[in-house]
Formats: structure tokens, C-alpha cells, sequence
């Protein structure tokens, strides 16, 4: 594990969590393990859905989704509150 890195809580939960698992996963891979290749991974010793839990989304997709909902949701307030 890294000397001293500091997580929002919910995210050093998971990581502490899992902590022996990914004990020798580089640094560069910590936070997002499973992005790491898996020669990484088997060098590591910690396959991604064996060793250590996989994602339960894709954050990248996820994201985008909520910001379409944000700005849906804004506009409609936006026109709402013109018809008032």
C-alpha cells in the first residue's frame, strides 16, 4: 500500500476493504484498478472480479447520462417557472 493518500470516505471504505488484494497494484492503478491491462493485474496478483470486486457500472457512461439528466430537468424548470 502507499505511504499516505488521502480518499473522499466512501472511497477509502472500498479501498481499505479490499487492501490485501490490491497491495501490490502500482500506484499509478490504485484508485481505478480494474483500468489496469491484465498483465498488470496478474503481475499484481490481483485479477479484477476474482481478487478484487469488479465495477458495478461504467462510471464514464453513468456520468455522462447524469449530466443529460441535470440539464433535461434544468430546462424544464427553467420553462415551468416562466409560465408562472
Amino acid at each position: 500500500m502507499p505511504d499516505v493518500l488521502v480518499f473522499p470516505l466512501t472511497l477509502s471504505c472500498c479501498i481499505l476493504d479490499n487492501a490485501d488484494a490490491a497491495q501490490d497494484m502500482p500506484k499509478a492503478h490504485l484508485l481505478e484498478p480494474w483500468k489496469a491491462s491484465k498483465a498488470v493485474q496478474k503481475k499484481a496478483n490481483c485479477i479484477i472480479g476474482k481478487d478484487y470486486p469488479a465495477p458495478i457500472c461504467d462510471h464514464a457512461t453513468v456520468h455522462k447520462e447524469n449530466i443529460l439528466r441535470w440539464v433535461c430537468r434544468r430546462e424544464c424548470e427553467m420553462c415551468s417557472s416562466s409560465w408562472r
